[in-house]
Formats: structure tokens, C-alpha cells, sequence
């Protein structure tokens, strides 16, 4: 059976820093081996804006399956 490791990173889309180092961190995610499943806009609990949401997975991969490999 497959397993996977699931991660989430936020956004605030009101924020330039946040939204410039977007793409730096979702290339770092990526080069981890990880991918985005979604991107969901919600409500920022308490300060009454909106946040994105990455959800990101990437398959985790036993020492027995890459010895056979």
C-alpha cells in the first residue's frame, strides 16, 4: 500500500513579501520531490482577510522499495 506525506503552506495574499516568496518556496517544496494537489482562498481566522492555502503530497518511499528497485 502506498503511503504519502501531506504538507500545507499559507499564503496571506494582502502581504507582498508573502506572495513573492511564493514561488521560492513552492520550487523548494518541489525540488523536496513534493507536489500541489490544491489551492484553496479562506477566510484568515481573526483578522478578517483571506489566506491561500497550499496543499502539497509527495509519496514516501521505503529502503525496502529502492533496494528492489
Amino acid at each position: 500500500m502506498k503511503t504519502f506525506e501531506n504538507e500545507v503552506l499559507t499564503f496571506d495574499p494582502q502581504s507582498a513579501k508573502s506572495m513573492k516568496s511564493m514561488p521560492d518556496k513552492l520550487r523548494e517544496w518541489g525540488e523536496a520531490g513534493f507536489q500541489v494537489v490544491s489551492v484553496v482562498e479562506a477566510s484568515a481566522e481573526g483578522r478578517g482577510g483571506w489566506n491561500l492555502y497550499v496543499f502539497l503530497t509527495r509519496e514516501i518511499v521505503s529502503a525496502d522499495k529502492e533496494n528492489a528497485a
